[in-house]
């Protein structure tokens, strides 16, 4: 699940929706990160005049998770735990009562994570659908990533199968087709049943009842346009072949930063100098010295990054290079080509 990637966490509160009874209220909550595109439709229908009602919303997406979940998700329990029993008052109550856990989709991905289930839990990705059941989702959209591996993937999560309860929530889709579908068919169910009355199954719409307010969910996915599929398909193909071809390996940041390489000494410099030496010395073993001209270092090899909460350019981490698993490129490694050498002039 990241609940990881700070960056694409979008976690929403609404503390103080007050309903009132002449109202017929509509709210709309885009789960919408640009490369995400689900989304999910909250309306609150009143029967019969009611004093006001306030619903708590607890919404998020992109729980898809690599290793660093293996933290990220016990802290992002916390956090929902503190939000859901907070006691401003210390009344020994619940501020609110009534509320509702949401997910607009991309609920896993492939990663070490999710195919670790497979030998901890009988099946791939069931790691990340337990979590999702012990944080209390009363319904998830399908996002993109849920079809990475193909719908017999996602049929085996949602379905109970021996000790393994599948999803305690119903997956929602309002503009997907699964008719025709031979692993998702048979768990579409008609819409607008109660959400705790139709787990492992795929709805388009739900109905959740808090203390008598029936909240109506619909889920809808955005389409992938497939030309764009096409490009990256091509771009993933090139980046494989690129980062898979190790070069060598370093345990610490190579410094190739222009204002560096071109006025001062740098680890990336004289290591270049070096194998600039080694070379010409293969052909005349009376050279002795190579002088390397800084514009022909294009880039760093190594990573840059800050202390969580920290922005601020005296507090920068540099690190070797970052691990590839896509490509099978394992950090502190340095591929072949392109690492040298960026797309700067001059």
């Amino acid at each position: 699940m990241p609940f990881l990637d700070s960056k694409n966490r979008l976690f929403s509160k609404f503390n103080s929706l007050d309903f009132r009874a002449i109202q017929l209220s509509l709210l709309v909550i885009f789960g919408i990160l640009l490369f995400i595109g689900t989304s999910i439709g909250v309306a609150q229908v009143r029967t019969a005049p009611k004093q006001g009602f306030t619903l708590q919303l607890l919404h998020t997406s992109d729980q898809e998770a690599g290793v660093p979940a293996l933290k990220d998700a016990p802290n992002f329990s916390a956090v929902l735990n503190a939000l859901k029993n907070q006691d401003i008052n210390r009344d020994g109550k619940s501020d609110y009562p009534n509320t509702l856990i949401l997910s607009s989709g991309d609920a896993y991905i492939p990663s070490p994570f999710l195919f670790a289930s497979d030998t901890a839990f009988g099946g791939q990705g069931r790691g990340d659908i337990l979590i999702l059941n012990d944080l209390g989702f009363s319904a998830i959209a399908f996002g993109n990533h849920e079809f990475d591996l193909g719908t017999a993937v996602v049929a085996d999560l949602i379905r109970a199968k021996e000790d393994y309860p599948g999803t305690k929530f119903p997956y929602l889709s309002t503009n997907l087709d699964f008719s025709t579908d031979k692993d998702l068919a048979r768990l579409v169910t008609a819409d607008g049943q109660e959400a705790s009355k139709i787990p492992n199954k795929i709805a388009r719409s739900t109905i959740i009842t808090l203390n008598g307010e029936k909240i109506g969910i619909v889920g809808a996915t955005t389409p992938t346009d497939p030309k764009i599929v096409a490009i990256t398909e091509a771009l993933k193909k090139v980046i494989i072949a690129q980062d898979g071809q190790i070069f060598g390996k370093t345990n610490v940041f190579l410094n190739g930063w222009r204002g560096d390489i071109r006025t001062q000494e740098t680890n990336l410099g004289n290591l270049t100098a070096e194998a600039n030496l080694a070379i010409a010395k293969g052909y005349d073993p009376k050279t002795v010295i190579s002088i390397k001209n800084g514009g022909g270092i294009r880039d760093n090899i190594g990573i840059y990054t800050f202390p969580a909460g920290s922005t601020r350019s005296q507090d920068v981490i540099k690190l070797p290079p970052q691990a590839n698993l896509l490509a099978g490129k394992k950090e502190k490694a340095v591929y072949s080509r392109g690492e040298f050498y960026g797309n700067g002039s001059g």
